[in-house]
């Protein structure tokens, strides 16, 4: 006998591409629901992915909360079904580790770097840009070293900042975040960049929201078993990861983390010392056809 699935709408940022790959993935979950993804993002003109068909027989919503898009935010109320049991999570990012995120001018998009070459910036690294000088690598690291150890801010305060938007958004949110962030961070690798959680961060959300879906306690069970299945080698959609400053997982004293690891930069795996020395130089890494 055939279930008839419930139709799900994840309405998110980028981080709903995870949750949907993996209930996609899970025979469990793909076997009572049928799962769409709408981003804010590209419900904009000429990329407007919100339409009544996106929204037609939805029954739950999976809706992540912020300030941005507001005016697309009330256009999905307006069209989603009234009867739509909406389930409520919070945004997932973490600064403290990457206090030097900001305003880079090189990054454009270009033919082989839609989102630019690296896109998670570093002002620091940025504003030591070597092209058209002679200098080593050696001499190059070393440079930013000091440079990113002369500017480090007071990494403490960047922490209890974070801490205070992650209590922010869980006050307006069904799932909650914020504790599991704050008492796990040290211990395992949450984020692999500012914005791009890791299945660790992922699994306290996604599990508090099938724990908010499903009512049935077996069901709950197996989707839970077969989360923890998929996750067990799941390395998220993204394929960029920016690597955390030595000075700064030694002053949070992060457990996981590893001075010589390599870090995947698409079809690349580079050290702390390379990914840096690469950005700094702007190096493509993409070879051409």
């Amino acid at each position: 006998m055939t279930t008839e699935r419930a139709v799900l709408l994840i309405y998110s940022n980028c981080q709903g591409i995870d949750l949907i790959r993996l209930m996609r993935s899970s025979a469990v979950l793909s076997a009572h629901f049928e799962v769409r993804l709408v981003q804010f993002h590209l419900i904009d003109e000429g990329s407007d992915r919100l339409t009544p068909d996106a929204l037609e027989d939805v029954t739950i919503v999976w809706e992540q909360l912020g300030s941005d898009f507001p005016m697309h935010r009330k256009r999905m109320h307006s069209l989603r079904p009234a009867d739509a049991r909406t389930i409520t999570f919070p945004s997932l990012n973490m600064l403290a580790l990457w206090p030097f995120t900001g305003i880079d001018h090189r990054l454009d998009k270009e033919p082989l770097y839609p989102a630019g070459r690296y896109p998670w910036p570093d002002y620091v690294a940025a504003e030591l840009d070597p092209r058209g000088e002679l200098v080593s690598d050696d001499a190059l690291f070393q440079r930013y070293m000091a440079a990113s150890t002369a500017r480090l801010p007071d990494l403490d305060r960047r922490l209890a900042m974070d801490v205070a938007r992650w209590r922010e958004r869980d006050a307006t949110c069904d799932v909650k975040a914020a504790d599991h962030l704050l008492e796990s961070f040290r211990t395992d690798q949450l984020f692999y960049s500012f914005a791009r959680p890791t299945p660790h961060a992922i699994r306290n959300v996604f599990d508090q929201l099938l724990a908010r879906t499903i009512e049935d306690a077996d069901l709950l069970a197996e989707a839970r078993a077969d989360l923890a299945r998929l996750l067990r080698f799941y390395v998220g959609y993204d394929m960029e990861e920016c690597p955390v400053h030595p000075l700064i997982a030694k002053h949070f004293k992060l457990e996981w983390y590893d001075a010589d690891a390599l870090y995947r930069h698409h079809a690349n795996a580079f050290t702390y010392r390379d990914y840096i020395i690469r950005y700094m130089r702007y190096d493509p890494y993409i070879r051409g056809g």
